[in-house]
């Protein structure tokens, strides 16, 4: 009966203490993304993890965005981040990794004085990159689209992320160990 009370407290605990790892990346990721939608980059960058920002500086990411925001056609917005999945949380080695699934659209609403032929020239462009998740409104003269996309999850003393895509598979050794990330995939 004793090994049978331990037994439950140690299941409750390991339950509780899943659940507590999930909620706190789950509001992470929200935090992260709300910035990225208030476009307050310098905070939402805070995010990623440091061995990542070691690799491609904040100021560089900032600089991407900023082209976005000052491009003379149109204004860039993200918005409807949503948390689609979170992997199973991987302990190894005393830090935790999940991997995260998001989606988000994106909107580029003309500006109006950009000519016709600048905005089919766009228009196109995007048509062609995202295919089926490309909407235009012609009433509010804005292109939407909707991508999917992922995250690696490290909390080694908080959660941060680092970007995954499959062509960075050959470089994530640097920031994960390959076990771990083949792991990760597994559970995509």
């Amino acid at each position: 009966m004793k090994s049978t009370y331990l037994f439950l407290i140690f299941f409750i605990a390991s339950c509780s203490n899943a659940q507590t790892e999930n909620y706190e990346i789950e509001s992470t990721f929200n935090e992260y993304r709300r910035l990225i939608e208030l476009k307050n980059y310098d905070k939402a960058f805070d995010f990623y993890h440091k061995s990542f920002l070691k690799y491609i500086p904040k100021k560089d990411l900032e600089k991407e965005f900023t082209k976005l925001d000052n491009n003379p056609n149109y204004t860039y917005s993200v918005k409807n981040s949503k948390l689609l999945s979170s992997s199973k949380i991987i302990k190894n080695d005393s830090v935790n990794y999940s991997i995260l699934r998001y989606g988000a659209n994106t909107h580029i609403k003309f500006r109006a004085d950009v000519n016709n032929d600048s905005i089919q020239r766009i228009k196109h462009h995007f048509q062609t990159l995202y295919g089926n998740a490309y909407t235009f409104s012609k009433k509010n003269n804005e292109i939407i689209t909707y991508k999917e996309q992922e995250l690696i999850g490290i909390n080694d003393s908080s959660w941060r992320f680092i970007i995954y895509k499959d062509k960075l598979k050959p470089y994530m050794s640097i920031w994960l160990p390959e076990k771990v990330l083949d792991s990760l995939l597994l559970m995509r």
